[in-house]
């Protein structure tokens, strides 16, 4: 046998052309997933939620708006985020955006249809702007809750902003 040759089989038997067998490289790990868990966006959307919450107790409705643009950003598929829109609306007509308000919570009616928060606020908004629909709206907010009809009880326990409290008992008076 030559310098050269190389045999792995039996004395006299050819080599093979194939290279050896190399060892199969181990999978590269796996990596990180590229968008967030569930549970991590509905915590994400939690904090800031509870942010805009207080920011709007201490009257920084800039700040609430922006905390609550960010959950809504943060979980936008999620069910919770619904009421998260529902809360900004509310914090832009604070803000002085009456129309933005309402589209807002006319978007998101549909899918929290019987939720009487969001008729009640549908209902003073509509009446502010001279559109029609604010006496239906306040007919589905009353046959789910009735406490709606009293402007304190929306101010201390449903968080209503001032603004949005003031056009509940101008539509209140009409009635």
């Amino acid at each position: 046998m030559s310098k050269n040759a190389t045999s792995s089989g039996p004395r006299g038997a050819r080599p093979s052309p194939l290279p050896p067998r190399r060892a199969r490289p181990s999978p590269p790990p796996p990596r990180p997933p590229t968008t967030p868990s569930v549970a991590d966006a509905v915590a994400r959307v939690t904090t800031l939620t509870a942010a805009a919450r207080a920011a709007a107790d201490a009257g920084d409705w800039g700040a609430a708006e922006g905390a609550y643009a960010a959950a809504i950003a943060a979980g936008p598929d999620l069910a919770l985020t619904d009421l998260t829109r529902v809360s900004r609306a509310l914090v832009l007509r604070q803000l002085g955006d009456a129309p933005g308000a309402r589209l807002a919570l006319e978007d998101v009616e549909a899918g929290l249809r019987g939720r009487a928060e969001v008729h009640a606020a549908l209902a003073s908004l509509r009446y502010e702007a001279r559109l029609p629909g604010a006496e239906a709206q306040w007919a589905l907010a009353t046959e789910f809750d009735r406490r709606f009809g009293d402007p304190a009880w929306v101010e201390k326990e449903k968080g209503w902003p001032p603004a949005m409290v003031g056009a509940l008992r101008a539509f209140l008076e009409l009635r």
